[in-house]
């Protein structure tokens, strides 16, 4: 964990980054305080996004003056209508596809939506369309992944069947063993389950899906987790989707804009049943995003998604952001009683869970949340009721724990200093003994 000084060192760094890519000149505080900094943040984001509407003022929806390219910040653009046609391109975001001599062999490309459960639903319907006359497909997932991603497959698809799991174990047990059902056999990984199913990846992979798709919204751009799939993946010649959402965990917190991708990965030596089926992928995923209105704002492209120096700060942002998650879990398990208060785990640590001791609704617990976020900032400590994570603040909400069906807090951790974490310890502390009277020791 750090020390106030390290923080705002850090800090610095992150603005004067970000003071540079809007073309500002302005002066950073010596010693900015936690509000300080990000207010400052948010404000650069306005003038980010503002300087590239001036600098391209001539980019709207048409191509109304046939330009044949638009390039900025590391992107091609190329369309006549832009949510019909509009097509991007830039060097792979991840790390691990630009470091192609550590894989085998493989070729990707890239394809940008308006979000990431845009990118997720547009494959889903791809692979729905794909399969539906060749009896379907088989969706093999672990029953705590993304909420929506699980509801899309089982109330928008028609020939996408739902196969839960557990935990990993059971995952590859239900996938090696099921003799019944349509053929081809998607195996879907999500970063923001409880346990990490990349641990598992080489046995998940023995049982030689049809396609991989993979979630990596709760990873940093070049985590472990990542390689370790693309590489079990291509070892076995299984096409692999990386989707992601790129609001929460590739914009130094400032939520740049609402933005999604699918990034397809082919094996060179791809095995027979997923071949077809690859192949006519990326069209038909191209087809669908025009036909459900799911292509990017270009106004959204992150526009330093690719500079080396983004991705050393990020990466020891969420560094110390998973350092904070593991320290206030512990805090957290040393003051409250566990019998009454459990607390929830992810192996990506960006956040915790904490559930209380009666049974709340959504509403009653938005209520109390409400509480909380209001006794902080009474006390000066930045937490914010907020629905994602990511954030250079504590965000909490509502969170449906899918294995226990219960709703409960969800703490977003942040890359703040070890007294603010502190602070906020006892703050949480404090809440569940104003809210729960009797069930805190």
């Amino acid at each position: 964990m750090e020390s106030t000084s390290e923080y705002i060192a850090r800090k610095r760094e992150e603005l004067a980054f970000l003071l540079a890519h809007a073309g500002a000149n302005e002066d950073i505080a010596v010693s900015p305080t936690v509000d300080e900094i990000i207010t400052m943040k948010f404000r650069l984001r306005a003038r980010l996004m503002t300087r590239m509407i001036e600098e391209h003022w001539d980019v709207t929806e048409s191509n109304w003056n046939a330009k044949e390219a638009v390039e900025f910040a590391g992107y091609t653009l190329k369309y006549g209508y832009q949510r019909f046609d509009l097509s991007i391109s830039s060097k792979p975001m991840y790390p691990h596809l630009q470091r192609r001599r550590q894989l085998p062999p493989f070729r990707s490309a890239a394809a940008y939506a308006s979000s990431g459960m845009g990118a997720i639903a547009t494959v889903l319907l791809a692979l729905d369309q794909l399969t539906a006359t060749k009896g379907g497909a088989s969706v093999y997932a672990l029953e705590d992944g993304y909420f929506e991603t699980l509801h899309t497959i089982r109330t928008i698809t028609r020939d996408l069947r739902l196969e839960l799991a557990a935990d990993c174990a059971t995952l590859g047990q239900t996938m090696r063993f099921r003799t019944v059902g349509p053929p081809a056999r998607v195996l879907l990984i999500d970063s923001i389950t409880a346990d990490d199913a990349s641990d598992f990846i080489a046995d998940l992979v023995a049982t030689r899906p049809t396609l991989i798709l993979f979630d990596t919204t709760c990873y940093e751009l070049g985590a472990d987790e990542i390689d370790r799939v693309l590489v079990a993946g291509l070892a076995v010649g299984a096409p692999i989707v990386l989707l992601r959402s790129h609001v929460k965990l590739d914009s130094l917190g400032t939520e740049y804009g609402r933005l999604g991708s699918a990034t397809f990965v082919r094996p060179g030596s791809i095995h027979g049943e997923s071949k077809e089926l690859f192949a006519n992928l990326v069209g038909v995923y191209r087809d669908v995003l025009c036909r459900i209105g799911t292509r990017p704002v270009h106004t959204h492209l992150i526009p330093f998604l690719h500079d080396a120096e983004f991705s050393r700060l990020n990466k020891l942002r969420l560094q110390r952001l998973g350092e904070n998650t593991l320290a206030l879990t512990e805090s957290l398990r040393l003051r409250l009683d566990g019998e009454r208060f459990r607390i929830g785990c992810f192996h990506h640590q960006k956040y915790l869970t904490l559930e209380p001791p009666t049974i709340e609704t959504r509403d009653s617990l938005l209520r109390r949340i409400g509480a909380l976020a209001s006794r902080a900032r009474d006390y000066g400590v930045p937490i914010r009721r907020a629905d994602s994570f990511g954030f250079d603040f504590v965000a909490l909400t509502d969170f449906v724990d899918l294995k226990r069906d219960r709703h409960v807090l969800r703490v977003a951790l942040a890359d703040l200093p070890e007294p603010v974490i502190e602070r906020v310890s006892d703050v949480l502390v404090e809440w569940t003994n104003h809210e729960f009277p009797d069930h805190h020791v």
